[in-house]
C-alpha cells in the first residue's frame, strides 16, 4: 500500500495499491438517496471465512452521527473483519463503508446487534476526495466505458489539472475527443 490518507473526521483512509490483477471499480453512488426501509448490501470477507453478501435494509438515518461519521444504521448480522466493506445499494452502486457493529438492548432483556456504516457522500465531501486527481481519472474512465464520452472529457481535464504529470489522462481524453469525432 501507499499514499495512506487518512479522512478528517471520519473513520476512513484513502491508500492506493498496486497488483497484477486488474480490478473492476465500483461506481459511486449518492447516498443522499438512502432513506429508511431502502434495500443495501454489505459484501465482506469476515475472518475465516468466504466472502459474504449480506442484505438488509436501512432501519435509520442519524441526524447526529455517531463518532467518526457513522449515520447509517440497519441489521445485517456482520461478522467479525467486515470492517471497511462497501455498502451497497440496489444497483450495485457505492453508497457507504460499513464500520461498526454495537449490541443494542431491546425491551425485556437481551441484545440485539445493529451495525453503522458512513455514507460515501459523507467522503465525497471531504478536501481529500475533492482534491485528488486519481479519483477523477477512475470516474471518467467508468464514465467512458458506460459511454459518457463527454462526462469522461471534464473528469479526465479536472485530474489532468490537478496533476499533469500523468500522461494516461492526456491519452484517454484523447481518446474520447477522438470517439466523439472530436
Amino acid at each position: 500500500m501507499i499514499n495512506i490518507v487518512r479522512i478528517p473526521d471520519l473513520d476512513l483512509a484513502r491508500f492506493n495499491f498496486r497488483s497484477n490483477q486488474e480490478y473492476r471499480v465500483v461506481k459511486i453512488g449518492n447516498s443522499d438517496k438512502i432513506v429508511r426501509g431502502k434495500r443495501i448490501y454489505v459484501n465482506g470477507f469476515p475472518e475465516q471465512q468466504e466472502v459474504n453478501f449480506l442484505p438488509a435494509q436501512v432501519n435509520r438515518i442519524l441526524t447526529n452521527p455517531r463518532v467518526q461519521g457513522y449515520v447509517l444504521v440497519y441489521r445485517i448480522g456482520a461478522f467479525t473483519g467486515m470492517s471497511g466493506s462497501p455498502i451497497l445499494d440496489e444497483d450495485g452502486n457505492l453508497v457507504g463503508i460499513h464500520g461498526l457493529t454495537y449490541d443494542v438492548h431491546v425491551e425485556g432483556g437481551g441484545t440485539t446487534p445493529e451495525e453503522y456504516g458512513i455514507p460515501i457522500n459523507a467522503y465525497k465531501s471531504s478536501s481529500v476526495y475533492s482534491n485528488n486527481a486519481e479519483f477523477y481519472f477512475n470516474r471518467a474512465y467508468n464514465l467512458s466505458q458506460s459511454g459518457d464520452k463527454q462526462g469522461a472529457i471534464v473528469d479526465y481535464t479536472q485530474a489532468i489539472q490537478l496533476n499533469t504529470n500523468y500522461d494516461e489522462d492526456y491519452k484517454k481524453r484523447g481518446n474520447a475527443r477522438y470517439e466523439l469525432g472530436d
